[in-house]
């Protein structure tokens, strides 16, 4: 009688593994699908950022240029654009001009696309979460159960 009461616990317990493995491998699954779509958007951002030709021809045209660098050289050692950087500083509408442009780059950093990839992760990584916590505590049951089940029938006898 005893053996078959074993056998049943462990049938029972083979079960609760067999539907762990399974929700295991959803989960596993569901991050790799993700994992997927999240490269596929992250290569997406870099091709569209390495597709633009005009920053690059910028960039490259700005390096090349020696009389740039002269004239930097030249002009930090001039005396009266000292003076005329606390003037600026000073100025109402260089401040406003300012503003401006950190409003302008809160509004790049902020963009629907990005936000929403941001926001999509998030919610896909808090549903992760919830499922790996369910399912270890469905193992952390089974795993007591099947020690705390014989220790308690003993003491009972």
């Amino acid at each position: 009688m005893a053996i078959e009461a074993l056998e049943i616990r462990m049938a029972r317990l083979e079960g609760g593994y067999e539907q762990i493995n399974e929700r295991l491998g959803g989960i596993e699954q569901r991050l790799g699908s993700f994992e997927q779509r999240f490269t596929a958007e992250i290569t997406s951002l870099r091709s569209e950022m390495a597709s633009r030709t005009d920053l690059a021809s910028l960039r490259s045209e700005m390096a090349s240029r020696t009389d740039l660098a002269s004239l930097r050289s030249e002009m930090a050692s001039r005396t009266e654009l000292t003076s005329l950087r606390s003037e600026m500083a000073s100025r109402a509408d260089l401040a406003s001009l300012r503003s401006e442009m950190a409003s302008m780059r809160s509004e790049m950093a902020t963009r629907s696309d990005v936000t929403a990839l941001r926001s999509e992760m998030r919610a896909a990584d808090a549903d992760l979460r919830k499922q790996m916590n369910a399912q270890f505590f469905w193992l952390l049951t089974f795993v007591l159960g099947s020690i705390l089940v014989p220790i308690l029938r003993d003491l009972a006898r």
